[in-house]
């Protein structure tokens, strides 16, 4: 066939700009001059099919295909945003949301209904031709003019079909956790409260690349970008599709990332449920801290997840039923805090809480040393409870018998706390130290008479 003889196309990539299909530098790199061939003469392709490839890349990248074949996000590296293209083989032009599901932030439910709807319109696929490929590459700069592909991968309708429910089933490994936030939407609606949701690619990247430091003042600590992050973006990528063929090699993978993010972001974590217990007007964290905290969180639980470790079975373990019970001495000593600080101002809670409180001062030490963490716990709790029994609202009371149960099932079965925990039994700590606590709506009473005169009053 005809060889190009002039030059190969410059494309304008979306995001990252104009590239070059082959350049030929030989001013920067001799060698390419090396055996007296430049130009296109050194790589000699058809002008075609070089022809057809630059009028994919064109279409694959129009304006009005964001989202489907094409998107965007910052990646591990923060210096230059990256460019996605995902595209399914026999329908090109199709309208399914490969690219923003292969690449979105997630952490809403706008993301879960994006692989809801992917997920409907890929069971049709399967149908037709289970093995349909799948092609997802992803670019980043390197200079001016020159980009490369730092992952590319081609997958079956089938494999990403399974990757991609099996990700958003291995989100749900968490306990229900909520922040209480004073924030307004879009349109100006009020926002009550945040969830963790199902993260995308994009929030695992951002993660990754968090850098927190507590302040230890009762202040909001420093959250960066780091300018380097260990894990690439071609393993998150294995993260979020795996291979049927990663064995050892994924298992150390996920080991890895569960260990930077306790390390980079555990802190993050720490402050985030800290602040939720003491903050009386909202949470006091910026939407992208919050944010953050929040898949920080869910990332910790699908690496669990990956690991075979399920929410209904370590949510009984001895390291999350710790952090439990550092949670309820949290509520027990904030109750304390608002009626006796502000006996004088008749309850308008006016006086701050203490920035750190029962639970969140044993915190580091139970990371490490969870049986002197139970034994200081216990030792702290003692005259707040006394307090509580000599002053019983119904708050108060319900954390008073959640914390005796909470004590009984640490110490059943003869399994004590582990001497140093596994990083696994770190982030069970974690998760259940921020999981939440539903108070009960019904009013609690001290005994039947306390009951019938409480009934009484309110007839």
């Amino acid at each position: 066939m005809a060889l190009v003889r002039d030059k190969y196309p410059n494309p304008a990539f979306q995001v990252i700009g104009p590239s070059y299909l082959y350049s030929n530098n030989t001013g920067a790199y001799p060698c390419l001059s090396r055996y007296n061939l430049e130009r296109t003469g050194a790589f000699p392709a058809g002008e075609a099919q070089v022809s057809r490839m630059n009028d994919a890349l064109g279409f694959l990248m129009k304006e009005e295909r964001r989202g489907k074949t094409w998107t965007s996000f910052w990646g591990t590296s923060s210096k230059t945003p990256l460019l996605l293209l995902a595209w399914l083989e026999s329908d090109p032009s199709g309208e399914m949301d490969l690219a923003d599901v292969f690449a979105n932030n997630g952490g809403s439910s706008i993301y879960e209904d994006m692989c809801e709807k992917v997920l409907k319109m890929l069971r049709g696929k399967l149908s037709a031709n289970r093995k349909d490929p799948v092609h997802l590459q992803l670019f980043e700069t390197l200079d001016k003019g020159r980009k490369q592909i730092v992952y590319s991968r081609t997958m079956t309708v089938e494999q990403v079909y399974e990757n991609v429910a099996g990700w958003m089933e291995a989100a749900e490994n968490i306990p229900s956790v909520k922040f209480n936030v004073k924030w307004k939407n879009k349109d100006g609606k009020p926002v009550h409260f945040v969830r963790p949701w199902c993260p995308g690619p994009g929030a695992i990247s951002s993660v990754l690349r968090t850098q927190y430091r507590t302040q230890n003042s009762g202040n909001i600590g420093r959250m960066q970008d780091r300018r380097s992050c260990p894990i690439t973006e071609e393993e998150v990528y294995r993260l979020f599709l795996p291979d049927t063929y990663g064995g050892r090699r994924d298992a150390k993978l996920i080991e890895t990332c569960m260990k930077e993010t306790l390390r980079t972001s555990g802190e993050l974590l720490l402050d985030a449920f800290r602040f939720q217990r003491v903050a009386s007007k909202g949470h006091p964290f910026t939407k992208e801290m919050l944010w953050r905290a929040c898949a920080a969180l869910e990332l910790l639980g699908i690496l669990l997840y990956k690991k075979g470790i399920r929410k209904e079975d370590y949510m009984k373990s001895k390291m999350f039923l710790l952090g439990r019970l550092m949670g309820l001495a949290d509520c027990l000593h904030r109750n304390y805090c608002i009626i006796e600080r502000n006996k004088e101002t008749l309850k308008t809670h006016t006086k701050p809480i203490p920035g750190q409180l029962m639970g969140s001062a044993v915190y580091q030490t139970a990371l490490q040393r969870p049986k002197e963490a139970l034994k200081m716990l216990f030792g702290k709790m003692q005259i707040y409870i006394n307090w509580a029994s000599a002053n019983p609202d119904s708050q108060s009371g319900w954390i008073i018998k959640k914390i005796s149960e909470t004590f009984k099932e640490i110490e059943v079965d003869g399994i004590a706390l582990p001497e140093r925990p596994t990083l696994d039994e770190q982030v069970e700590l974690i998760v259940g130290y921020g999981s939440e606590l539903s108070f009960p709506r019904e009013p609690y009473y001290k005994n039947s008479a306390d009951q019938e005169k409480s009934q009484e009053e309110e007839a």
